[in-house]
C-alpha cells in the first residue's frame, strides 16, 4: 500500500514479486476483492494450482468486478422505458444489455448466458409471451438451466399473471415500477449484484439472520380475530403447514430419486402454495424455481436446489415455532 502511486509503481512492484499494489486509503469493499483474488488459487498448466501470475491493482479489480456482475437483458420497445430500467439496473449494479423485440430477445439468450430476463410484453415483431416460449423451448433443447423471465407490462388485467405463467415466465412486474419494486423482485429470484455480495460489511447484518417467515401474514389472521380463544387458529395453521410441508418434502426427495418430472413439480407447486400461505416467502420462491425446472425436465440442478430448500425449511419451521409461542 502506498500513500502516493506514481508511474511504474506497479511494475516495480510486480517484478519484486509484490502480489497487489493499492493506494491508500483503501476501502474495505476494495481490500476484501483484493485479499479474495490474491488467495484464489489459479489452474496451472501442470494440473496444480499457482498464485495469480499478474499483480492486482484498483483498475485490474474494477474489470474483475465489472466482469462479476450479474448481466440482465432488458427487452423493451420503447425508448423511454429502456432508459429508465437499464438507468434502475445500473444503479443496482447490474450490467444490461437492451433487446427492442422478442426476436432480439431470443437471439441474444442464445449467445450469452444472463441471470435475469425482463421481458415487455407488447413488442413488435415478436411479442414477450411468444419470445419466452421461444427461449424455455431452446433451453430444453439444449439442457440449459432456465433464466428467470420476469414478464412487464403496462396492463395489469385479471389473466395476464396467469398468461405468463403459461408462457414459461416466472413472474409478473406491472409498469411503471419504482427502484425499490424492481431490487425486491430481483431478489425473490436470487439474482444479486455484485455490489450487494461483494464482500462482508462491519455494519451489516448477515443475511442467515433474516427470518425466514414474514410475520406479518399471520399477524394478519390475528388482526381479523381469527386467532382467539380455545382452538388457535394460527397455532393450528402452523401445525397443519408443518405436517403438509413434511409430507411434500418426502414427495420431492422422491422425486428426485426417480426422476419424475410431474411428480417435482406437483409436489413444489403445492408446496409453494402452501408456504406462501404461511408467509414462508423464501421457501415459496424456491419451491417456484424447483417448478420450472421440473416442468422444463431439466433435472439435472435440481439436488443442490432440493438441498437449499431443507435448509430453508429447518429455518421456516424454527421461526414457526417461535410464532406459536408469541
Amino acid at each position: 500500500m502506498t500513500s502516493i502511486a506514481e508511474r511504474g509503481h506497479a511494475a516495480r512492484s510486480e517484478q519484486a514479486g509484490i502480489a497487489a499494489f493499492l493506494k491508500k486509503p483503501v476501502r474495505q469493499a476494495q481490500l476484501y476483492d483484493c485479499l479474495r483474488t490474491v488467495l484464489a488459487p489459479r489452474a496451472s498448466a501442470g494440473g496444480g494450482t499457482s498464485p495469480a501470475p499478474r499483480i492486482v491493482t484498483v483498475h485490474s479489480l474494477r474489470e474483475a468486478n465489472d466482469l462479476r456482475r450479474p448481466r440482465v437483458l432488458l427487452a423493451e420497445d420503447n425508448q423511454t422505458n429502456q432508459m429508465a430500467g437499464a438507468r434502475m439496473l445500473e444503479k443496482l449494479g447490474y450490467r444490461v444489455d437492451i433487446a427492442v423485440n422478442g426476436l432480439q430477445a431470443v437471439e441474444a439468450c442464445r449467445a450469452l448466458d444472463y441471470g435475469v430476463i425482463l421481458m415487455d410484453n407488447q413488442m413488435p415483431e415478436m411479442d414477450g409471451l411468444t419470445a419466452a416460449r421461444a427461449i424455455r423451448a431452446f433451453e430444453v433443447s439444449h439442457g440449459k438451466r432456465p433464466v428467470p423471465i420476469i414478464a412487464l407490462t403496462a396492463n395489469a388485467m385479471q389473466g395476464d399473471r396467469e398468461a405468463c405463467l403459461a408462457a414459461g415466465m416466472n413472474d409478473y412486474l406491472a409498469k411503471p415500477f419504482k427502484l425499490l419494486q424492481l431490487r425486491r423482485m430481483l431478489e425473490r429470484w436470487d439474482v444479486r449484484s455484485d455490489s450487494e455480495s461483494a464482500g462482508p460489511d462491519i455494519d451489516a447484518v448477515p443475511s442467515s439472520t433474516a427470518k425466514a417467515i414474514d410475520s406479518t401474514v399471520l399477524q394478519e389472521f390475528r388482526s381479523q380475530g381469527l386467532s382467539s380463544g380455545p382452538g388457535d387458529f394460527v397455532p393450528q395453521l402452523i401445525d397443519e403447514y408443518l405436517l403438509d410441508a413434511s409430507a411434500h418434502m418426502a414427495t420431492i426427495h422422491d422425486a428426485i430419486a426417480r426422476r419424475d418430472a410431474p411428480s417435482l413439480a406437483r409436489a413444489t407447486h403445492s408446496l409453494k402454495g402452501s408456504s406462501s400461505a404461511v408467509g414462508a416467502i423464501g421457501m415459496a420462491a424456491m419451491c417456484d424455481r424447483l417448478e420450472q425446472l421440473a416442468r422444463a425436465a431439466t433435472l439435472d440442478t435440481t439436488p443442490a436446489l432440493v438441498s437449499s430448500l431443507e435448509s430453508e425449511f429447518a429455518r421456516v419451521r424454527e421461526d414457526l415455532h417461535l410464532e406459536q409461542t408469541s
